[in-house]
C-alpha cells in the first residue's frame, strides 16, 4: 500500500475538494466540504517529496521554496517560513496521513451504529466514544474520532474507529486517518489501529 501512496495522496486531495491543474497547481473542485488550499504544500513520502503550490502562488515564491531542502519544511518549519514569506504573515500546519487495510467489524455489543459511517460505544448506558466521517465521497472517507476524557486509555477509540473503518472498507472505499503533528493522543491511536503510514504534509499558507 505504501507503493500506492502518491495515488492515495491525489485521492485524498479530491476528498478535500482539491486537484492538480494542468500546470501541477492546487485548485478547488466541487464537493460538499472543501478544505483550505495551502499556498505551498510539501508531501513527504517514503520514497521522496512532492512540492505543490496554489494556483495563486507567484514565481518568486516558487523559486524561494526550490532553494531550500525539502526536509527543512518538516524539521525546521519556522526557519523555512522565514525564508519564503518575505515579511508576510504565514500559517504552518503539519500532519500525518494513514490508510486502513481491509477491516473486519469488531463484534462488541457496546458498539452502537448511529447512522451511515457513524458509530458510538456505550458504557453503563452512556456514550463515551464516537467515530464518524469528517469527509466522505464515493471513493473514500476520513475518520473523525473522539473519546470522552474520563474514558480515555481504555481502548474505546480503537474499537469504534475499527467499526467505522469496517463500514468504509466494506464498501470498497479507502478509509483515511490523519492527525496534526503535535497531537500525541492521535499519534498513539494510529499505532494501535495498525493503519499504514502514507505521507506527512507541511502546509504553508499566507494569511489574508
Amino acid at each position: 500500500m505504501i507503493s500506492d501512496a502518491r495515488r492515495l495522496w491525489l485521492l485524498q486531495l479530491r476528498l478535500e475538494c482539491k486537484a492538480l491543474d494542468s500546470d501541477g497547481r492546487l485548485v478547488r473542485i466541487e464537493g460538499p466540504r472543501p478544505d483550505e488550499i495551502a499556498t505551498c504544500s510539501i508531501a513527504r513520502f517514503h520514497d521522496g517529496y512532492r512540492v505543490t503550490f496554489a494556483a495563486t502562488a507567484d514565481d518568486d515564491l516558487v523559486e524561494r521554496v526550490a532553494a531550500l531542502p525539502e526536509e527543512m519544511f518538516f524539521e525546521d518549519s519556522m526557519r523555512a517560513a522565514s525564508a519564503i514569506r518575505k515579511d508576510r504573515a504565514m500559517n504552518i500546519t503539519k500532519c500525518s496521513t494513514y490508510v486502513f487495510p481491509q477491516v473486519l467489524r469488531p463484534v462488541d455489543p457496546a458498539i452502537v451504529r448511529k447512522g451511515h459511517e457513524e458509530f458510538a460505544i456505550t458504557v453503563d448506558d452512556r456514550e463515551v466514544s464516537w467515530a464518524s466521517s469528517s469527509r466522505s465521497n464515493s471513493e473514500a472517507a476520513e475518520l473523525w474520532v473522539w473519546t470522552d476524557e474520563s474514558a480515555r486509555r481504555s481502548g474505546y477509540g480503537q474499537q469504534v474507529s475499527k467499526a467505522w473503518a469496517s463500514e468504509v472498507t466494506g464498501e470498497r472505499r479507502v478509509a483515511f486517518y490523519s492527525h496534526l503533528d503535535d497531537n500525541q493522543p492521535s499519534r498513539r491511536l494510529a499505532s494501535k489501529l495498525e493503519v499504514v503510514h502514507l505521507f506527512d504534509l507541511a502546509n504553508f499558507t499566507f494569511e489574508g
